[in-house]
């Protein structure tokens, strides 16, 4: 009956309970730690309490005793994180509690007995929870998610916002100008949500003809067609438990539009050539570069998969709308080439002007392409003007005669001229002066509001760092 009260008396805790005796043989283990461990009451009961495999159990055993464990001298263990051993062989992480108790049965004239009494709380979810915490603090300190680098405002905006997105498995769609990072977003929810650890499978939608695109998505088996001359993987089964991207899904054919969207409902694909349904566990993150509601009104999209892949809507701002992350970004460009061996090089004055003026049609693809081919063409350890794509030293050309008028208007005669090289301290103002501009719509009383700085002080520092204020923000 006593024996019986105490099984009962165990079982309704949430907590996992297990009583060890001094021989270090499990007499007793309640429901729930059961259940942790996917094992049967009969399965552990008599079994060695190595038998849990706790890192930290093996870690205090003596070594002059097979089953005596540290605990019985110790007699008190409190708050440890360790990690016990499933029937599957995973290692769940716990926080276990440990303490020895003594107990007598006089009905029998038993002397006294001792065990030990271990409490084990599951603590997966606070593991999950401080590693997302710091990914995010990591996002915060560097300005970078998942290869995604930015500090302007409209960045930390799509950060907090694939943030959130991640947790989610409802469906993304991303868009964005070509070369503005659309893959790099849809990394970055893959990475930083539940389904990090499954395979992250992307697929080019406007780089293939129907057919092929067709089988590339669900799979073919032999003889399908001409040429198939084997079974094949199709890209959903290849995601499985993980991320499948749609780039330029915009592009995707009318016919594999019906068949996705198909999917989408079902969850289930069918291979090319074959009627047998497959369920695929799928989170669809999809991209484009294309206006969607205009293709949508030109019947070359279907409004029904547009409600399906834009749940979750994102944009990626094109990068003459964050201006002040060019730095950024060629800081990151040069120290990535620099890692790989080469080029130790550093950006010059009239260089890094002329990045920061020009209009990057190509957005950071461009940027990243000009600062790589800079970095080739320069046999010194500074690039400049010279070094740059022709692109750009025709637009500096072009714009010279335009910024001279501006200049001999907007400072006065007596002013000094602005060449040396920035400091780090400096391109941050600038940095900062840029953005606050950006905000008020070029108002200079507002910007400097912004800044808690006076006007008057906002447009001298201007002068020193080179910068004036004109149609869009150039520097001599």
């Amino acid at each position: 009956m006593h024996h019986l009260f105490l099984t009962q008396l165990m079982d309704i805790l949430s907590d996992g309970l297990v009583i060890v005796n001094t021989a270090g043989r499990i007499c007793e283990i309640n429901a729930s730690l059961c259940q942790l461990l996917g094992y049967e009451r009969h399965e552990l009961l008599g079994q060695p309490c190595s038998f849990l495999g706790c890192d930290a159990c093996s870690s205090v055993r003596l070594d002059d005793a097979d089953h005596w464990c540290a605990l019985f001298e110790q007699k008190l263990i409190m708050r440890r994180r360790c990690h016990l051993r499933h029937k599957n062989g995973t290692k769940i992480p716990v926080l276990k509690n440990a303490r020895l108790i003594t107990a007598a049965d006089e009905s029998r004239g038993e002397g006294e007995k001792v065990f030990s009494v271990e409490s084990v709380t599951d603590i997966r979810e606070i593991v999950q929870r401080d590693a997302y915490i710091a990914k995010i603090k990591h996002v915060l300190d560097t300005g970078a998610l998942s290869g995604m680098v930015g500090q302007a405002p409209c960045m930390a905006a799509l950060f907090r916002s694939v943030q959130q997105a991640a947790q989610s498995d409802a469906p993304v769609f991303i868009q964005g100008e070509s070369g503005t990072g659309k893959e790099l977003v849809a990394r970055a929810l893959h990475q930083i949500g539940p389904r990090a650890q499954g395979p992250f499978i992307s697929l080019n939608c406007a780089a293939l003809n129907k057919d092929v695109l067709e089988s590339e998505l669900f799979g073919h088996v032999r003889g399908a067609f001409t040429g198939a001359v084997r079974d094949r993987l199709g890209r959903f089964e290849a995601a499985d438990g993980g991320t499948l991207f749609l780039d330029e899904i915009g592009d995707m054919p009318l016919d594999v539009q019906v068949k996705l969207l198909r999917v989408l409902e079902s969850g289930q694909i069918e291979r090319v050539g074959e009627h047998t349904p497959r369920l695929v566990d799928v989170r669809i993150v999809s991209a484009t570069h294309r206006d969607l509601d205009c293709a949508i009104r030109e019947g070359r999209f279907r409004e029904d998969l547009a409600y399906r892949v834009r749940v979750i809507p994102l944009h990626v701002p094109p990068l003459r709308q964050r201006r002040e992350d060019i730095p950024l970004l060629v800081g990151h460009f040069l120290e990535s080439l620099r890692a790989t061996g080469k080029g130790n090089k550093i950006l010059g004055a009239e260089a890094g002007r002329t990045l920061m003026s020009y209009d990057w049609p190509g957005n950071v693809r461009e940027l990243r392409n000009a600062v790589t081919y800079a970095v080739a063409m320069s046999p010194g350890r500074t690039i400049g003007l010279e070094h740059l794509p022709q692109k750009l030293r025709a637009f500096v050309s072009s714009s010279t005669a335009t910024a001279m008028a501006d200049a001999r208007t907007s400072i006065p005669s007596d002013a000094p001229p602005v060449h040396p090289p920035l400091t780090t301290r400096q391109q941050a103002q600038q940095a900062e002066i840029i953005a606050a501009l950006t905000e008020s719509d070029n108002n200079v009383s507002q910007a400097a509001r912004l800044l808690g700085i006076h006007r008057t002080t906002l447009i001298n520092r201007m002068l020193r760092l080179g910068l004036r204020l004109s149609k869009r923000y150039q520097y001599f």
